[in-house]
C-alpha cells in the first residue's frame, strides 16, 4: 500500500507540470465583494443622525465547464440583517442561448441592475428601490444575436418572498427585458406581470442611457396598471446625469459630480385589505439629489468617497417615515 501511494504521488507530480494551467485555473471560483459604510444626518428638528453599514456583500462566480457557470452572493449586513441574494446555475446549450435557474434578479428595469459597488448615488432611485426591485426564485432564458447588439431575457418566478422557498403557488411572476445598444446609446424595454395577493399588476418600463466622453445621462420611466381594480395607475421616473473626469489627487484617480431628479405618483406594493381592495402604501413623492465622488479605480478594484444631499418633496401634507426626509449622506464604498 505504501508503495502504491508513493507511485501515485510521484506520477501526479510528474504529470502536473505537463498540464496546461488554463485547463484548471479557468475553473477556480472568483471571489468578489462590496462594503458600504456611511454616516447620515437628517435635516429636520433636532437633526438626528446615525452610522450604518448599508451593505457587506460577498460573492463567488465560477465555471464548471465553458458552457456551465454559477453565482453565489450574500449580504452579511444589509442595514444589520443577513440576506441571501443570488444562488443560480446557468447552462449555454447552444451559441447565443443561456438558461438560468435559481435565485436572481428578475429581468426588469435599468437602474436596479447597478450593484452597490457601481452605484452613482448613495441611495438608489425610487424606481429601483420601491417600484421595480425584485429578486425571485425561478428560471430564465437569455437570447443574443451574433453581430447584433440586442439581448432578450425572459423568465418565470415564484410570487412569494425569497426568504421562503417552500410555498406552492398557482400563479407565477412573468418578466422579460430587451436591451439594445448603438453607438453611445443603450435602450431597455421591460414588462412584468404578477399577482402579489389578489390583484394582478402589469408593469412596463423603458430607459435610455447616453455615455459620451466624460458624460453619462439616463432617463427611466415605469408604468404600473392594477388589473380589475379602481386603484389609479401609477407612474415612476428617474432622470440623472454624471460628469466623470480623471484626476491625480494623492491615491485618487477619478472625480465626479452627479445630479438626479426622481419620483413616483401614489402607488401600492399590491397589498390588499380584508375586502380585497388595493391598499396605497407608497405615498406620492419626488426627490432632488446632488453630490460628488472621489474615487480610486484600478481594474476590478474600486474605492469611493461620496457626499450626497437629498431634498424630498411630499404631496397632500404626508408625514414621511423616519429616514425618508431631507438628509446629507457621507459614505465610503470599497469594491473588490
Amino acid at each position: 500500500m505504501k508503495i502504491f501511494r508513493t507511485l501515485t504521488i510521484a506520477t501526479t507530480l510528474t504529470i502536473a507540470p505537463m498540464v496546461d494551467a488554463a485547463d484548471w485555473t479557468d475553473y477556480l471560483p472568483t471571489p468578489d465583494g462590496v462594503i458600504m459604510a456611511r454616516y447620515e444626518q437628517l435635516l429636520i428638528d433636532d437633526t438626528p443622525s446615525r452610522f450604518q453599514v448599508r451593505y457587506a456583500r460577498l460573492g463567488l462566480y465560477g465555471k464548471i465547464i465553458p458552457k456551465i457557470d454559477y453565482r453565489v452572493q450574500a449580504d452579511f449586513c444589509d442595514e444589520g440583517k443577513f440576506k441571501m441574494l443570488d444562488a443560480w446555475a446557468r447552462y449555454a446549450p447552444v451559441q447565443n442561448v443561456k438558461v438560468k435557474i435559481g435565485q436572481f434578479r428578475a429581468p426588469f428595469g435599468c437602474d436596479v441592475f447597478r450593484g452597490p459597488g457601481v452605484q452613482v448615488f448613495s441611495n438608489r432611485s425610487f424606481v429601483a428601490r420601491d417600484v421595480v426591485n425584485q429578486r425571485a426564485v425561478g428560471a430564465s432564458v437569455l437570447l443574443s444575436a451574433t453581430g447584433l447588439p440586442l439581448t432578450i431575457e425572459a423568465g418565470v418566478f415564484n410570487p412569494n418572498s425569497i426568504s421562503d422557498h417552500t410555498p406552492y403557488s398557482t400563479s407565477k411572476v412573468a418578466a422579460c427585458k430587451a436591451t439594445y445598444s448603438v453607438g453611445d446609446f443603450s435602450f431597455t424595454s421591460s414588462f412584468k406581470s404578477y399577482v402579489p395577493q389578489q390583484v394582478r399588476i402589469n408593469t412596463a418600463n423603458c430607459s435610455a442611457t447616453l455615455r459620451m466622453g466624460r458624460w453619462m445621462a439616463e432617463a427611466e420611466y415605469t408604468y404600473k396598471h392594477f388589473c380589475g381594480s379602481d386603484f389609479k395607475d401609477s407612474h415612476a421616473y428617474n432622470f440623472m446625469s454624471q460628469y466623470l473626469m480623471p484626476v491625480k489627487w494623492g491615491v485618487f484617480n477619478y472625480f465626479s459630480m452627479e445630479g438626479r431628479y426622481d419620483g413616483h405618483s401614489f402607488d401600492s406594493s399590491g397589498a390588499c385589505d380584508g375586502n380585497g381592495l388595493i391598499v396605497g402604501d407608497l405615498p406620492a413623492r419626488s426627490r432632488l439629489t446632488v453630490g460628488s465622488t472621489v474615487s480610486y479605480r484600478m481594474k476590478n478594484l474600486r474605492c469611493d468617497f461620496r457626499l450626497n444631499y437629498e431634498n424630498y418633496f411630499y404631496r397632500h401634507g404626508y408625514e414621511p417615515l423616519e429616514g425618508r426626509d431631507d438628509k446629507i449622506v457621507a459614505e465610503m464604498v470599497i469594491k473588490f
